[in-house]
């Protein structure tokens, strides 16, 4: 995760360079996670931390100080918080499937340009009709024996 700051002093009101800010990140319990790490300079006044220690289950706080910079403008404070909801539904496989790709397939059968109706080989195009999501061989009946899928 990418944490940004941007210093804007009543000196500098486009942007304070040449500053050294650090960051202090602690978990929402209060443990310290990165304490004084360095903050690496953009331009015009942002900065940012790379901080790859980042877990999206997990609550996370920090401050950056730019000691320079008097009492009022030195802090930058903020915040994370866990993945939504709607993100982790997002990720859950359904039988080896994620929501969006089995989304994919759902719209493809019930909206999609189908062909080979009446044959043993049917398909059913997305619904941009850029490719077949599902290629179905069937019998007389219209069972399916063998199905291919494209969820890309």
């Amino acid at each position: 995760m990418i944490i940004k700051a941007l210093y804007k002093t009543l000196v500098n009101p486009e942007g304070a360079e040449g500053l050294s800010p650090t960051i202090t990140i602690k978990d929402i319990a209060g443990t310290a996670v990165i304490t004084g790490a360095a903050l690496i300079a953009i331009a015009d006044g942002f900065y940012y931390y790379n901080f790859a220690a980042y877990d999206a289950s997990k609550e996370y706080t920090w401050v950056i100080t730019a000691p320079s910079l008097g009492a009022t403008e030195k802090y930058l404070h903020g915040a994370t918080q866990q993945e939504s909801v709607l993100t982790k539904a997002l990720d859950t496989a359904i039988e080896g499937f994620t929501l969006v790709e089995t989304l994919r397939l759902v719209l493809s059968v019930l909206t999609g340009i189908s062909t080979g109706g009446g044959t043993n080989s049917v398909a059913f195009r997305d619904i941009t009709n850029a490719k077949d999501r599902v290629r179905a061989v069937v019998n007389m009946y219209g069972n399916r024996s063998a199905v291919t899928l494209d969820v890309s």
